[in-house]
């Protein structure tokens, strides 16, 4: 359901009482239908052609014309809204019996996403004249109820900051803030700690500064942070050592030419100072930039002992190679422990503001040395390198990850988008190996040689006495001559297999294939179908 559509039974409520058709109904609905419309205003571009029932609320908003004959009515719009008047004062009277209603509706709120659908500017979405008058009403806990807040502050003075707190209640669990300067807020921020005790994830966007330190120092209900728009310098990295309970980080970096000076200089200042987070348990990191490779400096200064899932996403014009990977794989291997973390995803996008949508990228070719530190985690459940790197794996090689990873359910080398690859090493051969050390292995993803068909294998199970239970592959430039021999090997192999995709991701020499492989997906269906 849409998050417009959670105030539904507020606007209901109006439509029904107008019908009492009398002065003091029309003046409270009108006061309260203006300041719920007001501060849901994007809500009804939604509702406008799904709750006609809502008409009589509509008929509130400047360029809506209304005519009703007893219950039936019919809205007319215009097809330009001309802009809002500026709202009168004697629209804001709010009453004891306004109030009364407001505050029965506003109990049931539980979700408060103000922007989501509409123009980034503060003033645009909430009148200043309506958060005075409510605010004067209700200064605090407008919405006892209140789970999630979404407050975005673009285009207004650092003092209009107070009306947030009509928004903090005792059961609010999540802040979601769109900032330009976080410390310009620093008292306001002081009474989320004191304010809401079960608060337990906060966002902002904007550069973490020292005076941040005191807001986050202690903070032992958050579990949850996003931070975007931060540098990769040490302030980031220290302030998030101060909270003791953090279990998931979400960290946008748009790391600038001084961090990188700064890190090229072992032993500047607080630049290489190590930081540890014993709590953290899921971490996402966005490298927005030209470069990435001065990142893995600081990668080797964190220390995540409790790590599970790690998701590295680099968005650079910095095309990776060899010795990007090796650096990018030996960092992590220090970065967590062998015997916790269960989740690793990397994927490598260019920036389209400097990179052709039409430009095609040689995959730089690695080593499977390159990937042995990462061997060690013997607990790794997922793994992904969706970048332009292509590790040069045969069938051997799959081996050895099969016999190190025996607790894979997902396992994806599909490479990037518009990246030129060279042949496959990887046989069908590979997947038997999977299927014998993997049995939980439910999706597999790489570029294999389909040509060559070995013998059926005897079938394969673990201690447990069951067979591996994967259900999709995806290959990509994967060639084949053979789709009928090719399904039977695979349906004895994975008797659990449903899909079979094949994508072409380099020229229409591999497209022909893609018809094969369809037919290879509807041979193994039938095949499983038959017993």
């Amino acid at each position: 359901m849409h998050a417009a559509l959670e105030i539904e039974e507020v606007f209901l409520y109006i439509a029904e009482a107008l019908d009492q058709n009398t002065p003091r109904a029309r003046s409270a609905l009108y006061a309260l239908a203006r300041t719920c419309k007001t501060f849901h205003e994007p809500a009804i571009n939604v509702l406008w052609h799904t709750q006609t029932s809502l008409a009589p609320i509509l008929s509130l908003i400047p360029g809506v014309e209304i005519s009703a004959v007893k219950r039936r009515v019919q809205v007319v719009r215009e097809q330009t809204v001309p802009r809002r008047r500026r709202i009168q004062q004697e629209d804001l009277r709010l009453g004891p019996d306004d109030l009364k209603l407001f505050d029965k509706h506003a109990a049931k709120i539980k979700s408060f996403r103000w922007g989501v659908l509409a123009h980034p500017e503060a003033s645009y979405l909430i009148d200043q004249d309506v958060l005075v008058a409510l605010h004067t009403a209700r200064p605090v806990s407008c919405f006892p109820q209140l789970r999630l807040l979404q407050w975005p502050i673009w285009g207004v003075q650092d003092n209009d900051n107070r009306y947030i707190t009509m928004f903090l209640g005792q059961q609010l669990l999540e802040i979601n803030l769109r900032i330009s300067y976080l410390s310009s807020y620093k008292e306001t921020l002081g009474c989320f700690k004191a304010s809401c005790p079960a608060l337990r994830s906060f966002s902002f966007t904007c550069e973490p500064s020292p005076e941040m330190r005191e807001f986050f120092h202690g903070w032992t209900s958050l579990r949850s942070l996003k931070c975007s728009g931060s540098s990769n310098s040490a302030e980031t990295w220290t302030l998030l050592t101060l909270l003791p309970n953090l279990e998931i980080l979400n960290l946008v970096l748009s790391p600038s030419s001084v961090d990188r000076r700064l890190l090229a200089r072992p032993g500047h200042g607080d630049e290489t100072s190590f930081h540890v987070y014993s709590s953290l348990r899921r971490f996402k990191l966005s490298v927005v930039d030209r470069a990435a490779s001065h990142l893995f400096p600081r990668l080797t200064m964190l220390s995540c002992p409790r790590l599970e899932a790690l998701v590295i996403s680099l968005s650079v014009d910095e095309q990776p190679d060899e010795r990007f990977a090796q650096t990018l794989f030996s960092a992590i291997s220090q970065m967590c422990s062998s015997r916790v973390l269960q989740t690793l995803k990397i994927t490598w996008d260019p920036l389209l503001t400097v990179v052709a949508e039409t430009t095609w990228f040689e995959a730089s070719i690695v080593h499977f040395d390159v990937l042995s530190p990462l061997l060690s985690f013997v607990n790794i459940r997922t793994f992904s390198s969706n970048t332009f790197l292509f590790i040069d794996l045969d069938d051997a090689k799959m081996l050895e990850i099969s016999q190190a990873w025996s607790s894979l359910v997902s396992f994806n080398l599909v490479p990037g988008p518009r990246v030129r690859h060279p042949r496959a090493q990887l046989t069908l051969k590979s997947l038997e190996y999977l299927s014998r050390n993997c049995p939980q292995l439910e999706e597999f993803g790489a570029v294999i040689d389909s040509q060559l068909i070995p013998e059926r294998p005897s079938i394969a199970t673990d201690d447990s006495g069951e067979r591996c239970r994967l259900i999709s592959l995806s290959l990509v430039d994967s060639v084949i001559t053979n789709p009928e021999s090719v399904a039977l090997y695979l349906s004895s192999l994975f008797p659990s297999l449903v899909s079979v995709f094949q994508s072409c991701v380099m020229d229409e020499e591999y497209s022909k294939y893609q018809e094969l492989w369809r037919e290879v997906e509807r041979l193994v269906r039938d095949f499983r179908k038959q017993g």
